[in-house]
């Protein structure tokens, strides 16, 4: 009996050890669209895809892109609203989606920035933070009717140029 006591009380000293390694520091988990906040240093990261600046570029949820020749980081966050008519149905009107960024000029501030695919004013597209305008040119993949598009299929593609 003495044997499972002291068992029992080396098992719980060993599970208050562990829950005490625990990090008890907030980890910041959104933005202004409720996602993942991205490294706060402009400094290339692991998951960093370089571009460069006035060349077209692909970007996909989640990745960053740290664009060449500007000290400018682009994470695209999500795309939300996509109205873009099917390719297999015959519309009315084309649609269009909006794609969410998160933009970082330097060491500043991380910026959110709108931009909306295929819609009738192209003004839409685009947005400028500090000296550069970034321009979306179009959205993978094209919707399907028969095929709902799911946010790890998006792939916006961008251009950056200075403003």
């Amino acid at each position: 009996m003495t044997s499972m006591v002291r068992s029992a009380t080396l098992l719980l000293v060993l599970l208050t050890g562990l829950v005490g390694c625990t990090p008890l520091t907030p980890v910041p988990t959104s933005t202004p669209f409720g996602n993942a906040v991205p490294s706060r240093q402009p400094t290339p990261t692991l998951g960093d895809v370089p571009a460069v600046i006035g060349q077209p570029f692909d970007i996909s949820i989640g990745a960053s892109v740290l664009i060449t020749g500007a000290d400018l980081r682009v994470t695209l966050v999500g795309v939300e609203n996509d109205s873009r008519c099917p390719v297999d149905v015959t519309c009315v009107r084309a649609g269009d989606a909006t794609a969410r960024l998160l933009v970082q000029v330097g060491r500043g501030e991380i910026a959110p920035a709108s931009l909306i695919v295929g819609h009738e004013d192209p003004a839409k597209s685009r947005a400028t933070i500090g000296s550069y305008t970034l321009t979306a040119l179009d959205l993978a993949p094209a919707p399907r009717s028969t095929r709902p598009i799911t946010q790890g299929d998006y792939v916006l593609r961008l251009v950056v140029r200075l403003a």
